[in-house]
């Protein structure tokens, strides 16, 4: 579910980079579901049409689109923009593939997958401690 993946490149963001990086680990972390055409991020990017060209965790659940992220803003001279957009994309990367669905990580090669039900009482209870964690993390930090 989208908000246990901004979860997730929250906690993330906030552990590894200054704060104004944490929304880009966030942004990055909901990027993989532009192949779906209910995703979150087509709020925030104009990026639908996309969904009606790709299958859902194919290409752009790989590592292929983390790395060309990473490289492509390095390049330009904005690592950290880079960076905080492929761990973002990453954390959204390890998620997905702890479900039963799994993900295909060098696409189409490779599959992993994991016990975990998308919107079941383990990405619940998961959704909740990242959310404690991320309290956590704010108060002392």
């Amino acid at each position: 579910m989208w908000y246990t993946h901004a979860a997730f490149g929250s906690l993330l963001g906030l552990l590894f980079f200054p704060a104004q990086a944490v929304v880009l680990a966030v942004i990055g972390s909901l990027l993989p579901d532009i192949d779906h055409e209910d995703a979150k991020i087509h709020k925030l990017l104009p990026t639908r049409r996309l969904a009606f060209l790709f299958t859902h965790r194919g290409f752009f659940h790989s590592l292929f689109p983390a790395s060309l992220l990473y490289v492509v803003f390095t390049l330009i001279g904005f690592t950290w923009v880079g960076s905080a957009l492929a761990l973002g994309y990453l954390s959204h990367l390890f998620l997905d593939g702890m479900t039963k669905m799994g993900i295909h990580l060098l696409y189409p090669f490779l599959h992993v997958r994991g016990f975990i039900e998308v919107g079941g009482m383990v990405e619940k209870a998961l959704f909740v401690g990242l959310v404690v964690l991320i309290g956590l993390h704010l108060w002392v930090f």
